[in-house]
């Protein structure tokens, strides 16, 4: 008892000596950094965020903060130091309405989502607008053209590009562009004592020997308050083998319910660091790394996004340090094992987690594992193929086909719903499994491996990946099917929990013949439910690329964009632009002859009008011209007195 308590105290204080070392090392990265910025919203007044750098999106690490405005558009906002306009961008998605200004000590600042910029900057944008005769811009001004102040007034904050409600996003970029944290420059706007919370954590089983609870799969379990900022798990949890440890936790800030991401973690089994994660800046070519920096699998089954604790094959992220065996533990049945956790926010604040494996396992331990796991029938976990029948005994033997050879197979385990085989996806692909009362078709096609350029091929499509496709390896499932009661192709890939770090290029061969002009490729949710993807169409086969392998099916589009006046004056012109099927691709207005700028909000389906000369009203014929993504044209004309 003596000896494990010294062992426990000693993990402890290691992993607490490991983050303050973590913070003197930050603190001399961001010391120059200290007090350097001007606050961009309401500077001096207490601000709250909806979003921290590092947070986890669906697709991306979230670069900068999100400032909130109050639900509001129109906020002065200033500029953060010295320096100049060195970019700016206006894009209909994606940041909007985006100012970039250099500092003189060789960072730069971002201020996206914009409604309008401040004069002069929005005349020069405007003029470049008419000149380039288009809304979407991309400016990058000289370094004498626009100096800015510190605390100087350069635009008002707004709602545009993909944001989903009015708020500043800002960032501070380093040199090379990489992002860095704002929270870290010593912002007194933005108030912060509160540490970190743990909700759940997963373990999951990384090889065909390991298990949880008896178990293989992944399973999730509550996380509870072991005092003040301190936590622990629910219940009691039995490992062994090779496992990975996940975590749903987030980060508070005083004053608002939004949840943060957590920069710094890190973890250690018994007296020894395995993980440690450490998000100091964020480099915009490896976003999409968070794909399998989560467990992208149960984000896509609608589950909550867990953070990894160990590092998935594929992953090139580099804020990770002390990885013993890339985070995978590995645990002895045997022998009690413990593991302890840090989480730090980017003010300092900490919480704790400990707990021991391979205790006395409590009476409720394998029963509330069974809540927690997937009862799928068929579950690919890594390269392992999970096979579950329900009230099955451990008598019975699963019959699988793969290498043109059957296959008898007893039960890996027996649990009380029934019996769990696993097949091992590096001795094969199974194209079927006969359960007894059916044969189940699993559709296996071909695997693929990261860093290979290949190809498959199948009467009706064709798949080609190159060498930065895949994160992993991918088991490619798919199949072909004709609904005749729909009178509908599909087309199935069934890797929708795969993810692809780069395209891939799909050629579909439809048996079905179609008006060319109007058939496009479109991703099919069910129930009649399509997602516009798109396609060339070449001696009767249609190919596009793709991130995605899931359903795809051909339908059409021969119905132009609708258009409906909004406001038409002398001073203002707005219209309402739609389109049900593909989508809005191209819009084009004419006053007079004369190319005019239109302003696209997609989330609002509005197109607005920004004059050249503001002392000029409109006046006379305009026409506007709109295209959809298949092509077909819309045309509105009227008067303007």
């Amino acid at each position: 008892m003596e000896k494990n308590y010294w062992i426990s105290k000693l993990s402890r204080t290691y992993i607490i000596a490991l983050l303050c070392m973590i913070s003197i090392s930050e603190n001399a990265q961001y010391k120059e950094l200290q007090n350097y910025y001007h606050f961009p919203i309401r500077p001096g007044l207490q601000n709250f965020l909806s979003g921290s750098m590092g947070e986890l999106r669906s697709t991306h690490f979230h670069g900068g903060i999100d400032i909130k405005t109050s639900g509001v558009s129109g906020l002065p906002v200033y500029a953060a130091a010295d320096g100049y306009v060195s970019r700016i961008k206006i894009a209909t998605g994606g940041y909007g309405h985006a100012l970039y200004i250099k500092h003189t000590n060789g960072t730069t600042s971002v201020y996206a989502h914009l409604k309008e910029l401040k004069e002069p900057l929005q005349q020069y944008l405007i003029k470049r607008q008419y000149n380039k005769k288009s809304f979407a811009v991309d400016l990058f001004p000289g370094k004498s053209e626009f100096p800015i102040k510190k605390g100087e007034v350069i635009a008002l904050s707004g709602n545009t590009g993909s944001s989903s409600g009015p708020h500043l996003h800002f960032e501070i970029r380093d040199k090379n562009q990489f992002v860095l944290d704002p929270l870290k420059v010593g912002f007194s706007e933005i108030k912060d004592n509160l540490s970190p919370l743990l909700v759940r954590m997963a373990f999951v089983t990384l090889s065909p020997t390991a298990r949880v609870n008896g178990q293989f799969g992944r399973f999730e379990f509550d996380a509870v308050s072991k005092g003040q900022n301190k936590f622990g798990l629910s219940e009691q949890v039995s490992l062994s083998g090779e496992i990975g440890v996940e975590i749903y936790a987030y980060d508070k800030a005083n004053g608002t319910n939004n949840k943060y991401g957590i920069p710094d973690l890190v973890a250690a089994l018994d007296d020894e660091v395995f993980f440690e994660q450490r998000i100091r800046y964020i480099p915009y070519g490896k976003m999409r790394n968070i794909l399998v920096h989560t467990n992208y699998q149960n984000s896509v089954r609608g589950g909550r996004r867990f953070n990894k604790l160990y590092k998935s094959d594929g992953n090139t992220l580099g804020f990770y340090d002390n990885l013993i065996q890339n985070g995978i533990l590995q645990i002895n049945a045997d022998k009690q094992s413990t593991i302890r956790m840090s989480m730090k926010d980017s003010f300092g604040n900490q919480s704790t987690f400990e707990f021991v494996a391979n205790q006395a396992p409590s009476s409720n331990a394998t029963a509330s594992a069974k809540k927690k796991q997937s009862s799928r029938q068929l579950e690919v976990i890594g390269n392992t193929l999970k096979i579950f029948v329900p009230d099955r005994g451990n008598s019975h033997l699963l019959e699988v086909f793969a290498n043109n050879h059957s296959y008898q197979m007893p039960p890996d385990y027996v649990t009380g719903d029934g019996s769990h085989y696993l097949w091992d996806l590096c001795y094969g692909l199974p194209d079927s499994v006969d359960f007894c009362t059916e044969v189940k078709a699993i559709d296996y096609s071909q695997s693929f491996f990261p860093q290979h350029s290949a190809s498959y091929y199948h009467p009706t499509t064709s798949v080609s990946f190159t060498k930065n496709t895949l994160f992993d390896t991918l088991h490619l499932r798919y199949r072909y099917r004709y609904d005749s009661v729909a009178a509908r192709e599909f087309f199935t890939f069934q890797n929708v929990e795969d993810p692809l770090r780069n395209n891939a290029r799909i050629n579909l061969k439809p048996v079905c013949d179609y008006d060319q002009q109007y058939a496009r490729v479109y991703t099919y949710y069910g129930k009649g439910k399509t997602g516009y993807v798109g396609g060339q169409w070449e001696n009767d086969q249609i190919s596009f690329s793709t991130r995605n392998l899931v359903n795809y099916t051909i339908d059409y589009d021969s119905v132009g964009p609708t258009i409906k006046p909004g406001k038409l004056s002398g001073k203002r012109i707005s219209l309402i632009i739609d389109d049900d099927k593909s989508g809005i691709q191209t819009f084009k207005g004419k006053l007079n002859g004369k190319w005019l700028l239109l302003k696209y909000d997609y989330k609002r389906k509005l197109l607005e009008t920004d004059r050249l000369d503001p002392n000029i009203p409109f006046s006379g014929e305009l026409i506007l011209e709109v295209k959809d993504k298949t092509g077909n044209t819309s045309t509105y004309k009227t008067k303007i007195n």
